[in-house]
Parts: C-alpha cells; structure tokens; sequence
C-alpha cells in the first residue's frame, strides 16, 4: 500500500524515462530524476515511460504546470509491442474522478490508474531498443504516448511516484489500502413507480397484497415510455461499463418488447430532435406468469460504455414498449457499475 519509489530496504524500484520520437535510433530515452522538475516532450509519438519491479496500480503525479485540455494515449508492454488501454485521473485530497483529463491539477496530488485486465499479459522487460528503456532491471511498464493532435501545453513534473498494492510489500507494514482491483461493484436503484406520468403513459393502481396498493406506470401499448435522468458519481470506473436492469410485472402470461435509449450529456451538449442516441438496444422479456415480480431483467447485453464521461455528467435514459399485447408493470431500474474504493474509507493515506 501507499506510493513509493523505493522498496523497505531503501533501494530504488521505479524509475521513468522519456521517449524522443524524433531523436535518432538508440538515442530516444533520457532517465528522469523522480523527485525533480521534469518537462513532458510535446511532439506526436513522444512518450513518458514509468515502470516498476513489482505490479502497481497508478502512478502518482505532482506537477507545477498543467496540460490544459490535452489528452494522452496510456499504453503498457504484453510482452510483444505497446497495447493501449483505457485510463483514469483521481484526485488525492477529494478522490474526485477526472476521467481522462489527467494532468491539469497543479493544486493537489493525481492518481492515473487504469483498468487492470491488463495484468492478464501485462509483461516485465528491459532493454528493447527503441521500445522499452535501459532500466536497472526488467520491470513492469506503463506509458504515456502524445496522440496525433499533439500537446499544447507542456505539463511539469516535480514528483513521480507509484501505488502499491494490497499486499505492503513497501513499507513493510501492516495497513490495507483497497486501490486497483479492489473495485466496489455499485447496484444504484431508481424508482420508476410515481403518480404523475407522462403524455401518453398512464398510471395505475396495482395490488400488492389484500392491504395496500402502489401505483406503477401501465404500459399497456406501443409507444408507452419512460424517461430518467441519472448523474455520473465520484470515482465510478469509467474504464467498465453500465448495465441496466428491470424490476417488473404482468397481468398475463406474455413477450413484451422494450426499446432502452441512452444520450451521455457533457457540458454543452448540443441536443433535440435531430440528435442520435448514443445508445439504443431492443429487447425482448417474459413473464412466465401473470401478477408476479421479476426482479433485474437485463435491458443490456453487453453494457453501455461510459468512457467518455466523469463525474457530474448526466445520462439520459428511455424506456419505450414497441409492441402492444397485454400489460405490463415497470417498477424500478438498477444501475450496475464499478467505482474505485480508494485509502482506508476515511482518508486517502499517502
């Protein structure tokens, strides 16, 4: 656990190199100096590599001057060439998601991790000329490649730093920290039963048991929809996917088709009637039996990505019923996704 550079006994585990893309063959890596001003190069291709001994789950940065609104292509060796892989900024005094925005926060320390599937053939080396640096020893490396729309501002380093895993094989103490892998699957409830409907959908009063009743949407026929907004949370991992998931009823036996639109809405989204979703799937569900609750129907069979997105987002979300047989009840949606469970649960420790 914790950010490191060295190992208990005070060696050296982590170093970092840059990449010269434009500087001749065998010449293009200069080694960093970790706890030191250090300037990002800002040519297409160029790279800052960061490698370890052990596996680690981010790197920690400090920086005295941001990237602005550049982005950075984050790839790592599987033993062949460099592999992309999809990335995450988190801020260490708030653990706020940046998403892909790393880089600009000069007023407190950053964690860039990513998703960690990588470590299915994520491979140690030394030495490849040209691709992965002159290190004191083979070891585990991610890079940070300048994509073709290039820098505009380059940031400055004044502290690299790596984190640890569960196991402190650092430090030598004993003290979880749950980072990386430790990812909390989150299943986010959102209540569909209201009494005011909207045009075209009705309402009505379903029985639950002999003493009460709950008022549901009816969708009774094509064209019956609902819609729902639903707010991006802190440290969700934008590297997975959303799945979204049904709870419902029938009043017969039956194959009810629904339609699930998504639309990701950033700061100045453009939107109206013009406008595709980003996300539509059909669906067909059953109800082996009338006047029964089924509970996480799956609206998504493969997830709706959500990469492009960060905290305080919004999604929006339909449901629409395109067929038009007997009636059907949606009660409730559940939201599943994966957000990273960051320090001890009380602060993020150094």
């Amino acid at each position: 656990g914790g950010s490191y550079t060295q190992n208990h006994t005070g060696s050296t585990i982590v170093q970092a190199f840059t990449y010269d893309a434009s500087a001749a063959s065998g010449s293009r890596f200069t080694e960093l100096t970790l706890d030191a001003s250090n300037t990002m190069l800002t040519d297409v291709g160029d790279r800052l590599y960061v490698g370890s001994t052990q596996l680690f789950w981010a790197v920690r940065f400090e920086l005295s001057e941001g990237m602005g609104d550049s982005h950075i292509q984050m790839r790592y060796y599987n033993n062949s060439n460099l592999t992309n892989m999809t990335h995450m900024g988190i801020l260490k005094d708030t653990a706020t998601s940046v998403g892909e925005t790393i880089w600009n926060q000069t007023v407190e320390k950053e964690y860039t991790t990513w998703d960690h599937k990588i470590e299915e053939d994520w491979t140690k080396a030394d030495n490849i000329p040209d691709l992965i640096p002159d290190s004191t020893e083979d070891m585990f490396w991610v890079v940070f490649e300048v994509p073709s729309a290039g820098i505009t501002n380059a940031p400055i380093f004044t502290e690299i730093k790596v984190r640890g895993t569960d196991t402190d094989f650092v430090t030598g103490l004993s003290h979880m920290v749950l980072w990386g892998d430790a990812r909390i699957g989150i299943h986010e409830r959102i209540s569909l039963a209201v009494v005011r409907s909207p045009a075209g959908t009705t309402t009505t009063a379903l029985d639950i048991d002999s003493a009460h009743q709950q008022t549901v949407f009816n969708f009774n026929g094509a064209g019956d929809e609902v819609s729902f907004l639903w707010v991006v949370p802190e440290c969700i991992d934008t590297s997975s996917k959303i799945e979204i998931k049904l709870d419902w009823s029938a009043n017969a036996a039956d194959t009810f088709d629904l339609t699930l639109s998504a639309s990701q809405l950033k700061n100045e989204t453009l939107i109206g009637n013009t406008i595709t979703p980003d996300f539509q799937e059909s669906t067909a569900i059953t109800s082996p039996a009338a006047d029964t609750i089924y509970i996480e129907q799956s609206l998504t069979s493969d997830g709706i990505s959500i990469e492009n997105l960060t905290a305080s987002d919004v999604m929006s979300f339909e449901i629409e019923r395109t067929d038009a047989t007997n009636a059907m009840y949606p009660f409730s949606l559940t939201i599943h996704h994966l957000r990273w469970c960051i320090g001890n649960l009380a602060t993020l420790e150094d």
